[in-house]
C-alpha cells in the first residue's frame, strides 16, 4: 500500500489533512481516503437514499481520482452522499467525442462515513474495465474539494504546478506503473 498527503492550493480557512492510501491488487486499484480535522467546520452532504451520476459535484465537498496513459484519461468523482460521476477525456480537458458507458460498473464505493474529526470513503476502479492504450505508462491524479461555510472552496492535490488549482493539468499526475 502506498500513502499520498494531499496538498491544499492555498491556506484552507480551517486546518485539515488529506491522507490517501493507494493498493494496486490484482486488476483493482484501491482508494482508502481518510479526511482529519474539524469535519464539524465542512459542509458534508447528508447521504442520499438512492446515489446515482451527478454532475457538478466538485462544487460542493467531494473526492476526485484521476487515471491516464498518454493523454487518454478518466475522472472519477465521489460525494459523501454515495453520487458520482465519471468523466472521459480525450486529451487534457477535452471530453471524449466517444459515448462510453460511463457508470457504476467503472468503480465501487463503499465506507461511507464521517463524524466530528474524520471522514472515510473507500473505492475500488477495476482497472481492466477502462480503455487506456496499454503501452504508455499509467498516471495517476488524486484530489479533493471541500466545501467551508460561506461555500468557500479549498482544493487539494498530490500537488498544484499552476498558478490556480487545476486537477487536469498534465504536470499533477504522478507515475503508477
Amino acid at each position: 500500500m502506498t500513502s499520498h498527503s494531499l496538498k491544499p492550493f492555498s491556506n484552507p480557512p480551517s486546518p485539515f489533512s488529506i491522507i490517501v492510501e493507494t493498493l494496486l491488487e490484482r486488476d483493482h486499484l484501491k482508494f482508502d481516503f481518510t479526511l482529519t480535522g474539524d469535519i464539524t467546520t465542512l459542509n458534508l452532504p447528508s447521504p442520499a437514499e438512492n446515489p446515482k451520476r451527478t454532475e457538478g459535484l466538485y462544487h460542493h465537498t467531494c473526492f476526485e481520482i484521476f487515471l491516464k496513459r498518454g493523454i487518454h484519461y478518466f475522472e472519477w468523482n465521489f460525494s459523501f452522499t454515495g453520487n458520482w460521476c465519471v468523466f472521459e477525456f480525450e486529451d487534457y480537458r477535452v471530453p471524449a467525442q466517444t459515448k462510453n458507458n460511463l457508470g457504476s460498473h467503472l468503480f465501487s464505493l463503499s465506507h461511507l462515513s464521517h463524524g466530528a474529526t474524520a471522514a472515510s470513503m473507500k473505492v475500488s476502479i477495476p482497472i481492466n474495465e477502462i480503455s487506456l492504450i496499454e503501452k504508455e505508462k499509467l498516471q495517476l491524479g488524486i484530489s479533493a474539494v471541500l466545501e467551508h461555510p460561506k461555500g468557500i472552496l479549498s482544493y487539494w492535490a498530490l500537488n498544484h504546478p499552476h498558478t490556480q488549482p487545476d486537477f487536469h493539468h498534465p504536470k499533477s499526475f504522478i507515475e503508477l506503473l
